[in-house]
């Protein structure tokens, strides 16, 4: 055993283990900053992410996991294959119910991204600075940090991550024909397929266009391997969608609508743009400024000499023009539909630096100090774009103003406001109600007497969070009929009241007209109408104050 263990430690090549540690620690550094560093500071967005962190907080309470659930009942708004949902239960579980836990799984994801960038280039090349240069590219791309990216609970940072690492692994095995990578690229299909089901499929056709330049597709329908292999995607998928078809009867149909025919020939909820709406948004905004070196690369290729290097190059131009293409064919657009594309034009624009700059050191034959000026230049060149992207993070750490409505009431206020957890809180929006729902449903864990609702459901000794113009005057009529104290005006639109003792109609009578009394404007009203009929002050207050009265018992909808 002592010899087998001693033969062991010979083969490993500590030199080279350490130079890649070197690497991955930088990386992983450079990841923390980006994708973990304060990602729990915000709220939850409105829309799709609160809507994730219900259905997996619902989730981890009802165990569900095949039929995640919103408000109890099964969501067949969101129709994706629950694995993100799943990764977010599990980190309630182990890191409690907070944002940081929903947001998790994507900062992972992102971080995998980078990696498997690094060491599939840096395999496939035999280039190790190529490798850093192409994942810290990706690092600093501006466009996957602000909303809906890799910083957010959604389902993008899966999808990429999977898309990327399959259709890498595609390459790897059409390069080195390693049968176990054509068996991790289909596994690597499968999850990305669970993460956001279609969108999975779209760069499906730029390999299928490799694989027809590099003449392989005879390889392929010759390979026992690859129909073995594609037994991995079929055979799980269907068991799914089969499953959940039994347990939930109409999904099938659902997600053809939602993600399929749906998204591809109408543009759902308005989501309409022209042709161009990724490529102008990629070019002007999302990729920065490295992709503005890809024509050198494009030049340079012909004349490369690594063939892997070339090829890489090849794979990456096709998968990212053709997803590209599909995406804009497509009649629904929304910005981060093209984030998975990212990790191919990091690739194109990693790979034309690195061409420029053999270029330029061709003359330079000793390949380790060739080696280590490249490290030195890559790191300069990606140490502005660093400093820009921490920036970026700390100031996507913040809340914005904008997102200060109930969600950050519920967070932030209610445990200061409501020391009493035995009295009822009911929440009333008019809100897409998802925006608050995840944060009611984190002060019940807190020990909260707290629920959605609406102004039916007031009665005494009830706090009342309203997130809606309150246009119809209903806390107002509720003044007339019981004792209401104001707790907190948060905003115009998000006000807190506490609902006290019901008056009796003496009570609310006493004071309605101590109300119109002390309103000069209002008392010189019922003077001049007590006037024009006829009548004294005293009868004209006593009749319009229990008009108001009745008044607002109609409309509260209560009998006193």
């Amino acid at each position: 055993m002592k010899i087998q263990v001693s033969s062991l430690l010979c083969k490993l090549n500590f030199k080279k283990i350490g130079i890649y540690f070197c690497y991955i620690s930088v990386l992983m550094t450079l990841s923390y900053f980006a994708f973990f560093y304060g990602l729990g500071n915000k709220t939850l967005h409105i829309w799709d992410e609160s809507r994730y962190a219900v259905n997996a907080y619902e989730v981890s309470h009802n165990g569900k996991f095949l039929t995640p659930t919103y408000d109890g009942q099964i969501d067949m708004w969101n129709t994706k294959p629950p694995l993100l949902i799943g990764c977010q239960v599990i980190c309630i579980k182990v890191f409690g119910n907070n944002e940081t836990s929903i947001r998790l799984p994507s900062a992972f994801a992102a971080t995998f991204t980078v990696l498997i960038l690094f060491f599939v280039v840096a395999s496939l090349t035999k280039s190790k600075p190529l490798g850093f240069l192409v994942a810290g590219i990706f690092l600093t791309t501006p466009g996957l940090l602000p909303y809906h990216a890799l910083r957010q609970a959604d389902f993008e940072a899966f999808l990429l991550f999977f898309s990327a690492a399959y259709s890498l692994m595609f390459l790897y095995y059409i390069e080195t024909k390693k049968t176990r990578t054509l068996y991790i690229a289909m596994a690597l299909f499968t999850l990305a397929f669970l993460s956001k089901s279609s969108a999975s499929l779209f760069f499906l056709p730029g390999i299928g266009i490799y694989i027809l330049i590099r003449k392989q597709l005879l390889h392929f329908l010759k390979s026992k391997h690859f129909y073995f292999s594609l037994l991995i995607p079929v055979v799980l998928l269907s068991s799914y969608y089969l499953g959940r078809e039994l347990l939930n009867p109409g999904y099938i149909k659902a997600v053809y609508f939602n993600e399929f025919g749906g998204r591809a020939f109408s543009a759902l909820e308005g989501h309409a743009k022209p042709f161009l709406f990724y490529y102008t948004f990629l070019s002007d905004y999302a990729l920065g400024f490295w992709y503005m070196l890809i024509p050198a690369g494009l030049v340079l290729t012909f004349f490369e000499k690594n063939k892997f290097v070339k090829n890489l190059f090849v794979f990456s131009l096709i998968l990212a023009v053709s997803h590209l293409l599909l995406i804009s064919i497509s009649k629904t657009k929304l910005e981060w539909y093209c984030f998975p594309e990212v990790p191919f034009w990091a690739l194109l624009s990693g790979i034309s630096i690195y061409q420029v700059a053999c270029l330029i050191l061709r003359w330079i034959k000793n390949t380790k100090v060739k080696e280590i000026i490249l490290i030195v230049v890559f790191a300069g060149i990606l140490y502005y774009p660093s400093v820009s992207q921490w920036k970026l993070v700390k100031f996507l750490s913040v809340e914005e103003t904008w997102q200060k409505n109930v969600k950050l009431f519920l967070r932030d206020r209610v445990n200061v406001l409501i020391t009493d957890k035995t009295k009822e809180i009911i929440v009333i929006t008019d809100n897409y109600d998802q925006n608050a729902r995840y944060y009611i449903y984190k002060l019940i864990d807190q020990g909260y007497n707290i629920k959605q609702g609406s102004f039916g459901d007031l009665k005494a000794n009830t706090f009342v969070i309203l997130d809606m113009p309150d246009n119809n005057k209903m806390i107002e009529a509720y003044t007339f009929c019981a004792k209401v104290d104001t707790v907190e005006i948060y905003t115009e639109t998000v006000k807190a009241f506490y609902i006290g003792k019901f008056y009796n109609n003496e009570e609310s009578l006493r004071y309605v007209e101590n109300f119109i009394v002390n309103n000069e404007e209002f008392k010189n009203y019922i003077k001049e109408k007590a006037d024009n009929n006829g009548v004294t002050f005293e009868q004209q207050l006593y009749s319009d104050a229990n008009y108001l009265i009745e008044n607002a018992k109609m409309k509260l909808g209560i009998s006193l």
